[in-house]
């Protein structure tokens, strides 16, 4: 999907989801001299080669200026492309206009989708892919006395890993361990997952000392 990013108005905030974005997406970023940050760890994903992000830097100081250069932009897009559905990322609400004009008066028609930050823009888009499925799930709500359960019964299992492993070839590798339990559902893909993670002789032996430890 085409994102154009009001990052003046929304900042690192608006970039909440930027985890999500393919190499299918575009990332336009629209920024000012009082806007020339983000953080690093933002930085390493969204500037990777495999992404297609483009940066347009306000020139010159005017009310709304940006705004302007955010409209400019996504009718040139439109018209070139013919693109039928783009997302802008902003708290702005001035833009509404410009859903009235590519959804209601334009002859070539648009759906804009507006949401501040690139996870919201992906829920709303409505697309059943991956992409929207992830984003779904990771924002959907869960009752707090679940999510403290789950991390209670992680760390008894750690534990149990633990012990069972300490004085043995495996105990550095409890981490590796405790990763296979938490991606397998009985004994079964235990064994098979033991066997991929640490080769046939090493997984065989890793298997036998972690068997019978209760989830």
């Amino acid at each position: 999907m085409l994102y154009l990013i009001d990052y003046e108005n929304v900042v690192n905030e608006g970039l909440t989801g930027y985890e999500f974005l393919t190499s299918e997406d575009v990332v336009y970023i629209f920024y000012s001299e009082c806007t020339r940050n983000i953080r690093k760890q933002i930085s390493l994903k969204l500037f990777h080669p495999s992404m297609k992000i483009y940066l347009y830097k306000l020139r010159t100081a005017r009310k709304n200026a940006l705004d302007f250069y955010i409209a400019t932009k996504l009718g040139v897009l439109i018209e070139k492309y013919q693109i039928t559905k783009a997302a802008i990322v902003t708290k702005d609400q001035g833009f509404h206009s410009l859903v009235d004009f590519w959804e209601h008066v334009s002859e070539v028609k648009c759906k804009i989708i507006l949401e501040k930050s690139i996870s919201e823009c992906i829920l709303k888009s409505g697309n059943n892919d991956d992409q929207y499925r992830q984003v779904k799930y990771q924002m959907m709500p869960i009752p707090l006395e679940n999510a403290y359960n789950e991390y209670e019964r992680q760390k008894e299992l750690e534990g149990k890993v633990r012990l069972m492993l300490a004085g043995t070839e495996f105990e550095e590798d409890c981490p590796k361990v405790i990763d296979i339990f938490t991606h397998t559902q009985n004994r079964k893909s235990l064994y098979l997952s033991s066997l991929k993670q640490f080769g046939r002789e090493r997984g065989v032996r890793l298997y036998a000392n972690i068997r019978n430890i209760e989830r």
